[in-house]
């Protein structure tokens, strides 16, 4: 294996919950009506997607108004919080020292860049985000896109995701589909998504890539 794909929210940073009330607060705030269950259906859709279904407008102006509250709201929360899974620290330091990394998110750039502590970030050769993929997952553009800019082919790489749309992302891109326990899936349900190995923790992958 000579490329390690990261998706971001729930694999390297513990930051979902978060997401979750600052939507919920949103949501509250505006008189929308949203529920947790709900929110968790689809939480790995774009943001811009979450607040247009919760809105019920694309109207870019207030789309765009809603987010950067949410992300203000997000922001606010988050500077008093851990934000990194205990071991992501040790895992990427690891392998980055014998492995091509990249991260392919659906978050923004202005909150990795703000919230991922920037010497882990040199870690990573390619990151990806909201801003730089036109079809987010279960497309797998994404992961194409990172492989062309890491110089490896499919079968030399891995995907790592917490959720069923990862998991086809990467069976589409042709690359491995680990998926982690650590979002919103278990392992039955990621394996049903087609996970070709499922951890329970970054340790856990550690060891097997």
């Amino acid at each position: 294996m000579k490329a390690v794909l990261f998706d971001y929210n729930g694999v390297l940073v513990n930051d979902l919950r978060l997401h979750e009330n600052a939507y919920l607060a949103v949501a509250k705030a505006h008189g929308y009506p949203l529920s947790r269950d709900r929110l968790q259906k689809v939480m790995h859709l774009p943001a811009r997607v979450k607040i247009e279904m919760l809105a019920g407008t694309s109207n870019p102006a207030q789309v765009d108004a809603l987010l950067r509250e949410k992300e203000d709201l997000f922001f606010s929360m988050a500077k008093d919080d851990p934000y990194l899974f205990p071991a992501t620290r040790d895992v990427i330091e690891s392998l980055a020292r014998v492995r091509r990394l990249a991260i392919i998110t659906s978050t923004t750039r202005r909150q990795l860049t703000a919230l991922f502590p920037p010497d882990l970030r040199e870690k990573f050769k390619t990151i990806l985000t909201y801003e730089d993929i036109q079809k987010p997952k279960p497309a797998p553009d994404g992961l194409i896109q990172a492989m062309r800019e890491l110089a490896v082919k499919n079968i030399q790489s891995c995907y790592i995701g917490d959720s069923p749309s990862d998991m086809e992302a990467a069976h589409r891109a042709g690359v491995l589909a680990i998926g982690i326990t650590t979002g919103y899936y278990n392992e039955r349900q990621l394996e049903a998504a087609g996970a070709d190995l499922v951890v329970d923790s970054l340790l856990d992958l550690k060891q097997a890539v």
